[in-house]
């Protein structure tokens, strides 16, 4: 398990609302988010409170189109997502994230990666 300092979080927070903004939300935009517990699951909460932004939960359980229902009935214009899911193990790659064509009035995905799955990948491309 990851830990971070209150001075970490308030960096990774203060970080992800310059994001958020540049993104173009502000408040009373909708901003789903779908990440496992990680720390950026609470980075982005935060973050998008500290823009007065409205947090929509998703979860991963969801099927895909319950997923796009919720954000498009939210009119979101931002998905947090992560291509990788942590569930009783290691991080591995998955497709994670509602597909696009799905969500209408989404205008963006921000995307975390595992260092994990970043290196895995890395590697992979350097093989080939």
């Amino acid at each position: 398990m990851r830990r971070l300092s209150y001075a970490e979080l308030a960096s990774g927070v203060d970080e992800a609302a310059v994001g958020l903004r540049a993104a173009g939300i502000g408040k009373g935009d909708a901003v789903g988010v779908l990440l496992p517990m990680t720390p950026e699951a609470v980075i982005a909460a935060y973050a998008i409170a500290k823009v007065g932004a409205l947090y929509v939960p998703l979860f991963s359980g969801f099927a895909a189109k319950a997923i796009a229902s919720r954000l498009n009935d939210a009119q979101a214009k931002l998905v947090f997502t992560t291509d990788w899911s942590w569930r009783r193990g290691p991080p591995h790659a998955s497709e994670g994230g509602p597909r696009r064509k799905r969500c209408r009035t989404a205008q963006a995905f921000a995307r975390w990666s595992s260092p994990s799955v970043r290196d895995r990948r890395a590697s992979a491309a350097r093989s080939t």
